[in-house]
């Protein structure tokens, strides 16, 4: 092949199918259920990590040129969500806000 190198295809998040947007809060639970069965190390998974001194796992996102911790949890599972839930606003043009308190897809005791 002469000339310029091809260049690759664009391809969205790796963990996700399709477009986040077009998930409902309720799939993206599911699919950060799996995710965490994937990955039990968290390996791979953008802005989630091992909170070592609270012993948690740990979840953030970048907006606007800013860390937003988006909280902690016991549950890996539940961190991912939460981050999903946030590039989910994100796509949708909205802020990033962690969930409240009580969120009906998180645990009351994070």
């Amino acid at each position: 092949a002469e000339g310029k190198h091809p260049k690759p295809p664009e391809i969205g998040d790796p963990l996700l199918p399709a477009a986040i947007e077009t998930f409902s809060t309720q799939q993206l639970a599911e699919h950060a259920r799996r995710i965490a069965e994937e990955r039990p190390t968290a390996e791979g998974v953008k802005g989630v990590y091992w909170y070592k001194e609270k012993r948690k796992w740990a979840a953030k996102i970048s907006y606007k040129a800013k860390t937003i911790n988006l909280g902690n949890s016991a549950s890996l599972a539940d961190a991912i969500e939460r981050r999903l839930l946030a590039e989910k606003h994100l796509a949708e043009g909205k802020h990033p806000k962690p969930p409240e308190v009580g969120h009906p897809l998180l645990p009351a005791a994070i």
